[in-house]
């Protein structure tokens, strides 16, 4: 079945969620006064500002803190409210220069069909409930590419901003009715890392000026995670406040993946981890969320001497904290692998996703690695059989390519070099 005829049935299925429906269902509720008319203010104004990112991808979120930062730097005076996925909640709580912080929760569906109609209903209810009151002079919809922008673009038009900006659907061969519901719905993006997207759609929908070092910021630390960092410090309790107080130099692994084919084997993770130990003496709390506790567990039973789970037990600002003191991150592509990358700490992940593929694809390191100044992708350089482009395995396959001397290889190497800077820096010559 092609991509082309896939997105017809789509479009056919999701009719009654369709661009031009929603603007009528909008109108009608509006006329009837189940939704309040919002009250527009000085014209040019830009004091109010709502960005859309009903997402709750812990790497997307951390994906999206340089383009806040971004906004609170060209329009200091400003209110900037967001609208987040509640996965990601916590950690966006601990940003500085938010005023309110919107939580749409999950509705997800093991039919799609269902999932798409389940989101639309709860991003309408949340705008009734939470968002209508406030009045704005700019909604940003700022996630590229048509499959996953309708949400946020759609909670950008019930703001009825006078400016709604976003990536036209255009972008990706999307379905274009979706651009009605913008003011300014902006072309360009391709080939481009999550994070200058973001940021350049300010530039792009004319907002503000061309940055000349944006493509910096893709090996910048991320300055908003260091204030959660801070923050995190104050809620740790017992052995993980030890942890992090102890001159014993740790390292963070995270065995996890949404996907299956994303996972490498936790027996060559535990031969790098043993490996990194004998040569740096490092310690390895093994971290996931509650559902990973299992798989951390038995990571951490591989090698008992140095390491030890904490799957389950810390809260994403806790986790952020544990990560910023680290030595160093290893683990697969996940939303604490951008943490790890965005405070700085030198950051190893191990891949499925073929070097030589080019693609625009939603597992493209290109595209969506982590920030930082320290992170290095450990890739195969051709996927395996029968997978083309990249690997299309639901169980780990290209992924085994990776052995595990490279990767202690490449660990070693990024080990060294940060600590030979940091020497640099710290010695009185």
């Amino acid at each position: 079945m092609s991509l082309s005829f896939r997105r017809h049935v789509k479009e056919i299925l999701t009719f009654p969620i369709s661009p031009p429906l929603v603007v009528a269902l909008v109108s009608a509720l509006r006329g009837l006064g189940v939704l309040r008319r919002p009250t527009p203010g000085p014209w040019g104004s830009l004091s109010r500002i709502l960005v859309c990112h009903p997402y709750s991808s812990v790497g997307d979120m951390v994906l999206l803190l340089p383009l806040l930062e971004s906004i609170r730097t060209q329009w200091p005076d400003s209110t900037l409210d967001v609208v987040v996925g509640s996965n990601a909640s916590d950690l966006l709580s601990g940003v500085e220069g938010l005023n309110r912080i919107f939580v749409c929760g999950s509705q997800n569906a093991k039919i799609q069909l269902i999932g798409y109609y389940r989101r639309f209903f709860r991003n309408l209810r949340l705008y009734k409930r939470e968002v209508m009151p406030f009045d704005y002079d700019l909604a940003l919809a700022p996630r590229w590419g048509s499959i996953m922008t309708s949400e946020a673009i759609y909670l950008a038009y019930f703001s009825r901003a006078a400016l709604r900006a976003g990536y036209s659907a255009s972008v990706d061969h999307g379905n274009n009715a979706l651009d009605n519901l913008l003011t300014n719905a902006v072309a360009g993006g391709a080939h481009e890392h999550e994070v200058i997207r973001n940021v350049r759609l300010l530039e792009r929908a004319g907002l503000t000026r061309p940055m000349p070092t944006i493509e910096q910021l893709v090996n910048q630390a991320i300055p908003s995670l260091r204030n959660v960092a801070r923050q995190g410090e104050s809620q740790l309790t017992g052995s993980l406040s030890v942890l992090s107080s102890t001159a014993r130099p740790y390292g963070v692994v995270s065995p996890g993946a949404t996907r299956r084919f994303n996972r490498w084997p936790a027996e060559r993770l535990a031969s790098v981890m043993r490996e990194l130990h004998s040569k740096y003496s490092l310690h390895f709390c093994v971290a996931g969320g509650p559902s990973d506790a299992a798989m951390c567990g038995a990571l951490a039973a591989l090698v008992p001497e140095c390491a030890t789970s904490i799957a389950g037990q810390t809260s994403l600002r806790q986790l952020t904290h544990l990560l910023a003191s680290a030595e160093l991150f290893l683990g697969m592509d996940s939303g604490t692998a951008h943490i790890a990358g965005g405070l700085g700490i030198p950051t190893v992940i191990v891949s499925p996703f073929p070097s030589s593929c080019t693609v625009e694809h939603p597992n493209s390191p290109l595209r969506f690695r982590p920030c930082g100044p320290h992170v290095r992708v450990v890739q195969p350089e051709l996927p395996l059989p029968p997978c083309c482009p990249t690997c299309s395995v639901k169980k780990p396959h290209c992924i085994q390519q990776i052995s595990a001397e490279h990767v202690v290889h490449v660990s070693s190497e990024l080990l060294d070099a940060v600590r030979v800077t940091k020497n640099q820096t710290t010695s009185p010559y």
